[in-house]
């Protein structure tokens, strides 16, 4: 098994049993492809606390809560692996590809 291999299992099935957040009636991805890019580069560059911050924020500004706190639990699978924690740019690379990851 690989480095990411593990933690990208993990967010697959994260978001498949959260399908009915992350996903619409119509099997649309709620989260459009801007957002999890800005979502990306935050982590990217400054790291998973300010992720979580930047999402609660936008969570709350969106009235989104629910779909944005499981956002925050799927950086938390990323900081959980030391490998994507310390080459965030992984971590940046499987946030903008949420939508095609349950998909594989």
């Amino acid at each position: 098994m690989d480095l990411y291999e593990e933690t990208i299992k993990a967010v697959k099935e994260f978001i498949n049993s959260n399908r009915n957040i992350f996903y619409d009636n119509r099997d649309r991805f709620r989260v459009a492809a801007s957002a999890l890019n800005d979502i990306a580069y935050v982590y990217e560059n400054y790291g998973g606390e300010a992720c979580k911050l930047f999402l609660k924020d936008r969570g709350r500004r969106e009235r989104r809560e629910d779909l944005y706190d499981r956002l925050i639990e799927i950086v938390n699978l990323l900081d959980g692996n030391a490998h994507i924690k310390r080459r965030r740019s992984v971590g940046r690379y499987i946030i903008k590809n949420l939508d095609v990851i349950t998909k594989l």
